[in-house]
């Protein structure tokens, strides 16, 4: 399904005039997220008409109007259904948005469960990152699911983590060539091994980010895998994962509360499954 948004100047508005809430050690995601709804919502309710089978162009309709705030409540009304919103059309709705934007905005790439971000400069351009953030926020704020996806080691970089590197050959987005040169950095264990990898791989390896591969000794090898994923899960995309940031940021700098509290979020971003009240 391909998708023409809407230039509006309402889509890339960002507000950074809210106050992000203080938080203390110790708070579940339920706390944080019921602490920054507190801080930020508003009484006030915005109509949302939707169709089921065009969510994105229901929700673009929506952020084209002069009324619409990310701070106030979604009405929702699915064409040709009869139901007041008492809260379950907004939830459907949200469910469905958010399963719009992975599938349909084009900005995703990988399986559910090891989601990336698709390089792509044209969707740059267009500002399709900052409008899955964007929305993504929303949908959170007002108590809808995140994406529940994302590959751990891209949520964990997001966040300015160092994730740990792990001991199976990761599954990253790469053509089957790349692939197998990942395979081989982690199956090298021996001097002679690693000679041969600087011999036969050396500048794809320093074009990862290592141009002191050549000098590498067996000891660098840890630094070598991380140098490798990190340049694939994340630095590869970091202007698209900067865009979606920015947009997550435009409603009352939520990344900066998720990123604060990296941990309690995890559950909301990927498959990770951690004991915490909150977001369904």
């Amino acid at each position: 399904m391909e998708w023409e948004e809407e230039d509006t100047d309402d889509e890339i508005e960002q507000d950074f005039s809210v106050t992000v809430p203080q938080l203390r050690h110790g708070e579940t995601l339920s706390d944080i997220l019921e602490s920054f709804q507190h801080e930020n919502k508003e009484d006030d309710k915005v109509p949302v008409i939707a169709r089921r089978r065009r969510v994105l162009q229901s929700m673009s309709m929506a952020l084209s109007m002069h009324s619409f705030s990310w701070k106030k409540i979604p009405q929702v009304e699915f064409v040709g259904e009869m139901a007041d919103d008492y809260g379950g059309p907004k939830r459907e709705f949200l469910r469905l948005l958010m399963m719009e934007v992975h599938s349909s905005l084009g900005v995703f790439e990988g399986r559910q469960g090891n989601l990336f971000f698709v390089y792509d400069r044209e969707a740059l351009d267009k500002k399709k990152y900052f409008l899955a953030g964007k929305l993504t926020a929303w949908s959170i704020f007002h108590d809808g699911p995140g994406p529940r996806g994302l590959n751990s080691t891209l949520y964990l970089m997001m966040c300015g983590q160092r994730p740990d590197v792990p001991a199976q050959v990761p599954e990253l987005p790469v053509d089957p060539v790349i692939q197998q040169n990942i395979e081989k950095v982690w199956n090298c264990s021996t001097p002679e091994e690693l000679q041969t990898l600087k011999e036969d791989f050396g500048d794809w390896i320093a074009s990862c980010g290592m141009p002191a591969i050549y000098g590498a000794q067996i000891e660098d090898l840890p630094s070598l895998r991380s140098t490798v994923m990190e340049h694939y899960a994340f630095f590869r995309t970091a202007g698209m994962v900067q865009q979606y940031k920015d947009g997550f940021n435009s409603c009352g700098c939520f990344w900066q509360v998720v990123e604060r509290n990296c941990m309690q979020f995890q559950p909301v971003f990927t498959n990770t499954v951690r004991n915490f009240k909150g977001v369904t």
